[in-house]
């Protein structure tokens, strides 16, 4: 009796669990929902094929049941869900029929048709290539066509690692053309308005310069790209041959938005100096947001997809609980803020409830699991985001309205401050310019008077040399001429001093006149043996070829020249040789003199020699002069068409050279001969052991005066003398020799002094 019943019982269930068939013709109203009709069969192994689905026994355990609003929710599983229908066209003429399962976020749907006794296959998903797919489309779908009176039986299998809700629904063609139509008017229309926005909010953001509008802009485009994705588009247009990104890429950028929405809420916050309640908090879930977007692209999709509506749910209460703080602190888009934040955690919230199966048949009917079919929400969404902007942009108006007020008062009172500024400073300008050239009248008058005063002891000096010279013996007569010729030239300088100060003339104007070159020579001769005389150099005079007796020249200008290069060489050359070198040659009516002044002194780098011939350079500062000598000989010396050239190296000594063109001052036949070279006696250097008869001061003390007397250095030995001889009283003799040096400027005795020993 028992085993009656239940026989009878699994009779009538298996009775009820057959599909109930669906009659079409000509007048059925399309869309036709399929649900009641439809039976539901999960394969937990999802391994399960055609052949081995058609031959499952007629069992509880393991049949096909009636679809409900629970079974047709997939969940976060791994199973295949199988779907049985059956379709009838009880009409006159064909028809041609779409099949839909309303969600385009399922991995793979594989349908099998059955018409007439034979199976045909159709595979679509969002993770299969448009290649392998019978027909591209948007939303995975399935296209036959019904003959007159024909039966198709239809099995369609889906999986995916998202939980998804199947709603089928059988479309005619026309029917579902219109449909896909009004559905690209819509979603044209909100590209185009997210575009629209997104470029609005990066322009602002470039043209404010905030950090938050850029953001907010970037996020507007992630937006836009994750419903290009939802909407089926990206499949179609971006990545048609992309079947596992295809796939993943709308959770990858739905968590991407997400993470830029939490830092546009964040640097909101900041920009209106709004202390958040946990700044690092907000930071981290838009970390693991980023977190979540990268594992969606990489990670197992089945879990990624369970922890990130986990995740998400957390985002929104989050944003939802800092949005209100920022309303009770009267944040003036702290409104804005709560009606969007209010508006994504509805959002959010009614996604999980969804994907876990929470929402019954009719809250979450159309629209919730396809974004595509729901214009209605997204357009929501558009309009709090457009509203959110208009007021953003409005603030920002308010805020560079009274930034300009500010700046405006500012300018106004930092020109009152620059004029009342610039009026002081004209004023100590004018005073300073005045000052200056009552000091530099002062300087010209005291010039011109030093330079006038000097006059009388040279010329009293000229006066007693020729006096000298009516008693002179035939030794003293050179050293006689010597002093009257130095005395004649320094008053050709004090001369032209006296003119400089009465800008009659510049001061390097060069006047041509005939001369004798054996005068001219004899004088530059005996000047430059005194020069080489003073730190024991030789002098060697060579006159290679025959010069010219008298050339139409400026004496003066050549003698001032010659004698600045050689008392240069006299400076930076100690024990050596000084020479002179003097060459001509004719040229139809003219004579090329060329001189040559070259020393075996310390030499000088290339850098130092292209910089040798600048005004008020000195190459060793430590030496007396301000470095005008060279300057003032290149100068002269382009003055009488010639060019000033230096050679040295470091160690090896200097040579100075130039060539200029002079006219004949008489007979061109009448020359002086050339001379062998002349070459003084090399002089002796003084036995410092001579100046130790008295006491003198250690020797570790006289160290530092021989460096300063061997460099030339006057003040330092000036300064030395002074603490020296406060520190060391019992050696008076040693600093009143010392003391006598120093006024004749005899560096060598100096520095003698300083290298003696006592006896």
């Amino acid at each position: 009796m028992r085993g009656g019943l239940l026989g009878i019982f699994v009779f009538i269930w298996a009775l009820s669990a057959n599909a109930s068939t669906v009659h079409l013709d000509q007048k059925t109203n399309w869309p036709l929902k399929l649900g009641s009709h439809a039976l539901v069969f999960e394969d937990p192994s999802g391994e399960l094929d055609l052949k081995q689905i058609l031959a499952l026994p007629a069992s509880v355990s393991r049949s096909f049941v009636s679809a409900t609003q629970h079974n047709l929710q997939s969940g976060y599983s791994r199973s295949a869900w199988w779907l049985e229908f059956k379709i009838r066209n009880d009409g006159a003429v064909p028809l041609s029929q779409r099949l839909v399962l309303g969600s385009n976020k399922i991995r793979r749907i594989d349908f099998y048709l059955e018409q007439n006794g034979i199976w045909t296959h159709s595979l679509v998903g969002d993770g299969i290539p448009l290649d392998a797919q019978a027909r591209a489309s948007r939303l995975p779908s399935l296209a036959f066509t019904l003959q007159a009176g024909e039966q198709v039986r239809i099995l369609a299998r889906s999986q995916s690692n998202k939980s998804f809700r199947l709603h089928p629904e059988l479309y005619s063609a026309s029917s579902y053309i219109e449909a896909t139509q009004r559905n690209v008017l819509w979603d044209h229309l909100y590209f185009g308005a997210m575009i629209a926005l997104s470029w609005c909010i990066l322009a602002i953001a470039l043209f404010a310069r905030k950090l938050s509008l850029a953001i907010m802009g970037l996020l507007c485009a992630n937006m836009l790209m994750y419903e290009f994705i939802n909407r089926g588009y990206a499949k179609l247009y971006l990545w048609p041959e992309a079947g596992e990104w295809a796939y993943r890429s709308a959770n990858v950028f739905g968590h991407a938005g997400i993470a830029l929405y939490i830092l546009t809420f964040y640097f909101l916050s900041r920009q209106e100096k709004i202390i958040l309640p946990a700044p690092r908090y907000l930071l981290g879930i838009a970390a693991l947001q980023g977190a979540t977007a990268l594992a969606s692209a990489v990670g197992d999709h089945y879990i990624v997809n369970q922890a990130g509506v986990c995740i998400n749910l957390l985002s929104g209460i989050s944003l939802l609980a800092l949005s209100i703080v920022m309303k009770k602190r009267a944040v003036p888009t702290g409104g804005l803020m709560l009606l969007t934040n209010t508006f994504v955690m509805i959002r959010l919230g009614m996604l999980a409830a969804d994907r876990f199966g929470w929402l019954t048949h009719d809250a979450s009917g159309p629209g919730i699991d396809d974004m595509a079919r729901s214009p209605a929400m997204t357009l929501v969404g558009l309009t709090i985001n457009l509203t959110l902007i208009a007021a953003w942009i409005s603030h920002v108006g308010k805020q560079r309205q009274t930034a300009r007020k500010a700046l405006t008062s500012w300018q106004e009172q930092e020109q009152h401050r620059l004029e009342t500024e610039v009026g002081r400073q004209t004023h100590a300008l004018n005073q300073a310019l005045q000052y200056a050239n009552e000091n530099n009248r002062k300087k010209t008058e005291t010039l011109g008077y030093v330079s006038h005063d000097l006059r009388a002891p040279l010329v009293t000096i000229i006066g007693y040399a020729q006096l000298l010279s009516n008693t002179q013996t035939s030794a003293q007569k050179p050293h006689i001429q010597a002093i009257e010729r130095s005395a004649n030239y320094q008053l050709t300088l004090i001369d032209d001093l006296l003119e400089y100060t009465k800008q009659e003339l510049q001061p390097l104007k060069v006047s041509p006149e005939p001369i004798a070159m054996a005068d001219l020579m004899e004088d530059i001769t005996q000047f430059a043996l005194a020069l080489s005389a003073q730190q024991d150099n030789r002098f060697q005079y060579d006159v290679r070829t025959p010069l010219p007796a008298m050339v139409v020249l400026d004496g003066r200008r050549l003698r001032q020249v010659l004698l600045n290069l050689l008392a240069n060489a006299a400076k930076f050359t100690r024990h050596g040789t000084i020479s002179l070198v003097v060459e001509a040659a004719p040229q139809a009516d003219r004579w090329s003199l060329r001189f040559t002044v070259s020393d075996t002194g310390i030499g000088m780098h290339a850098e130092a020699q292209s910089r040798v011939f600048n005004a008020f350079t000195q190459l060793q500062p430590q030496q007396a002069g301000v470095g005008l000598g060279l300057f003032i000989a290149q100068q002269i010396v382009d003055a009488m068409g010639g060019k000033l050239l230096v050679e040295s190296s470091p160690g090896m000594g200097s040579q100075f050279s130039f060539e200029i063109s002079v006219a004949c001052g008489d007979n061109m036949q009448r020359r002086l001969p050339a001379k062998s070279p002349i070459i003084t006696p090399e002089q002796p250097l003084a036995n410092p052991a001579q100046f130790a008869t008295y006491p003198i001061p250690p020797a570790h003390i006289r160290v530092e005066l021989a460096i300063h007397a061997r460099d030339g250095q006057l003040t330092d030995i000036e300064n030395w003398l002074h603490r020296m001889s406060k520190a060391y009283p019992a050696y008076p003799i040693f600093f009143s020799e010392l003391q006598a040096a120093l006024h004749t400027l005899d560096f060598e005795y100096i520095e003698a002094l300083a290298l003696s020993t006592e006896t």
